[in-house]
């Protein structure tokens, strides 16, 4: 519990939930039958520079919404928020790029200017 409040406080400057490697390292051993599978939370979490890994809560419509509301909002503005939103920005279009490759690729070019955030 200590250790989530020190990284909360020295740690998560962008608002994101940021887990210790050593924590996601332990799951690696849980057990088969564990109701929270290695693999299947990986999908969910992307790895930071300094050996955290933080929950990747998303990057549909409501979100590219809020993002490019708020970068409007405070672009003017010395607030360090409007640096939690231009990280909000990057981590967002890294998402959308991740899934456009699914798409067929005279698509691709079409999903991309439609949803990232520019």
């Amino acid at each position: 519990m200590v250790d989530a409040y020190l990284i909360e406080n020295e740690k998560a400057i962008y608002p994101r939930i940021v887990i210790q490697k050593e924590t996601i390292d332990l799951l690696k051993e849980a057990p088969s039958n564990s109701r929270v599978k290695y693999k299947d939370l990986l999908t969910i979490l992307n790895p930071t520079e300094d050996d955290f890994y933080y929950i990747n809560y998303g990057y549909g419509l409501e979100v590219k919404v809020l993002i490019e509301t708020n970068l409007t909002r405070f672009k003017n503005t010395n607030k360090p928020i409007y640096q939690k939103y231009l990280w909000m920005k990057n981590e967002y279009n890294k998402e959308i790029k991740k899934h456009v490759c699914g798409y067929i690729p005279e698509y691709q070019e079409e999903f991309l200017r439609e949803h990232l955030i520019l």
